[in-house]
């Protein structure tokens, strides 16, 4: 078992982007390319985690947060999440937490800092053509782009 007392504290990297934004793809390119044992937390907020299970495929661990957002609904989840990992044969190196599409990454880093974690990088990807089109509109899904590109 990994004991989070040891001094160690595993890198996060929190990679948020809008609906389409290549963040799956991202994702498996890096396990793809690496032997680093990596950590994945996908968060969707619908039903069914489809991106999860495309990430499944690759070797180690994938935890699904299904049926909201981890920076509201599934705060407790994502905490669970972390014990989960923690509690594990064999730390990663890596935890990388693909964000639901609408959560915002400035409140999900902050739970992020859990015993044994400490967030190391946020990202979040643009789909250029998308956000130009969003930036356009005035709306919800507008005003959820706009704040994950400032974050």
């Amino acid at each position: 078992m990994y004991a989070p007392w040891d001094g160690r504290r595993v890198p996060v990297l929190l990679l948020g982007g809008y609906l389409g934004a290549g963040k799956t793809t991202l994702i498996n390119e890096m396990l793809r390319r690496t032997d680093v044992p990596i950590a994945v937390l996908v968060n969707d907020v619908g039903a069914v985690n489809i991106d999860a299970e495309l990430i499944r495929r690759h070797e180690g661990d994938t935890l699904d947060l299904t049926g909201g957002c981890v920076c509201c609904s599934l705060k407790n989840g994502f905490l669970e999440a972390f014990d989960e990992l923690r509690a594990g044969p064999v730390p990663p190196e890596l935890v990388v937490v693909e964000l639901s599409g609408v959560a915002d990454p400035r409140s999900a880093a902050s739970l992020s800092e859990t015993p044994g974690f400490t967030v190391d990088s946020v990202a979040v990807l643009v789909d250029l053509e998308q956000f130009l089109d969003f930036e356009a509109e005035s709306s919800v899904v507008a005003d959820s782009v706009r704040a994950q590109v400032e974050a």
